[in-house]
């Protein structure tokens, strides 16, 4: 893996984890494509940018933390776990007040530094069921 990737998986973490949509601007390029099949709505860089506010207006202790990152060629590749409190309205969904905690891969693929195109693969039904949309069994 580079030591271009490295820093943008360490300013991934950075942008999820404050909020500061600043770091967006730096890491993302204003043309991505973001492929997030839960979601369809996310699919371009304001939308995305859009995405991380409302997370974290749903769980404003929201965290991140990258387990494992893999580069190859233009591509980036990262297993992450996610925490946070729901606390606040997530998506519309009124707060549980459960803390909850997730796992997902994000594939990303970069052009001059920047991310221009982003899988998201993460285990959105163990989140609703913690924070009790779906019935937990």
């Amino acid at each position: 893996m580079t030591e271009e990737m490295k820093s943008v998986t360490r300013r991934i973490e950075e942008l999820w984890n404050t909020g500061n949509l600043a770091i967006a601007d730096e890491i993302y390029s204003p043309a991505l494509i973001n492929h997030a099949p839960y979601a369809p709505d996310f699919k371009d860089f304001q939308s995305c940018k859009q995405c991380v506010s409302a997370v974290r207006t749903g769980m404003p202790d929201f965290s991140v933390k990258i387990e494992d990152a893999i580069g190859e060629g233009d591509k980036l590749v990262c297993r992450w776990v996610a925490r946070g409190s729901h606390s606040g309205d997530f998506f519309g969904i009124p707060p549980s007040n459960n803390k909850v905690e997730w796992t997902g891969m994000t594939i990303y693929r970069m052009d001059s530094g920047k991310i221009v195109e982003a899988w998201w693969n993460e285990d959105m039904l163990g989140l609703m069921k913690q924070i009790g949309v779906i019935p937990a069994g």
